[in-house]
């Protein structure tokens, strides 16, 4: 009897040192396809988009969708978000280079820019972390005064993704 009451009290005290992470996200330009959060914990596998702490999808219905990761330990995270509007699992890129499809990151940096220092946060075991991220799509302005007949780069990028 002694032996199913420690597991019980290590299930949980287990249980009570995580709390849920709950992720806004705005910008969601259509209501077509998956909205994909990753969780990552480890600085190499954030930059090679690889090996997440966990992995959480919704349809994208709305402009804006909630997702919950429950039960997250405390620690340091990073956090990486997709509209996948075709469903491709890919991220659609525009010109070989530019995000066509939805990107976010936990920070402030848009998501070409971040890395895993500047998009972690602290999530506690004792309160739900709440983040409200804005998802970017990259799309390239042509440059002024532009035309088929002039050489040179047609597209400038926008300054949010380059």
């Amino acid at each position: 009897m002694n032996l199913w009451k420690g597991f019980f009290l290590w299930g949980i005290a287990s249980w009570a040192a995580a709390a849920d992470l709950v992720v806004e996200v705005a910008g969601i330009d259509s209501p077509e396809g998956r909205v994909r959060l990753w969780v990552y914990d480890d600085p190499a596998a954030f930059a090679a988009w690889k090996g997440p702490v966990t992995l959480q999808e919704a349809r994208a219905v709305a402009a804006r969708v909630r997702l919950r990761v429950i039960n997250l330990p405390a620690g340091r995270y990073a956090v990486r978000l997709h509209h996948d509007r075709d469903g491709d699992g890919e991220v659609d890129r525009r010109y070989g280079r530019f995000a066509a499809e939805g990107l976010g990151v936990s920070g402030a940096l848009p998501p070409a820019k971040a890395d895993f220092a500047s998009a972690a946060f602290d999530h506690r075991a004792d309160a739900d972390s709440i983040l409200r991220i804005q998802l970017h799509a990259c799309r390239p302005q042509p440059r002024q005064g532009w035309s088929p007949r002039r050489a040179g780069r047609p597209y400038r990028p926008d300054p949010e993704c380059d």
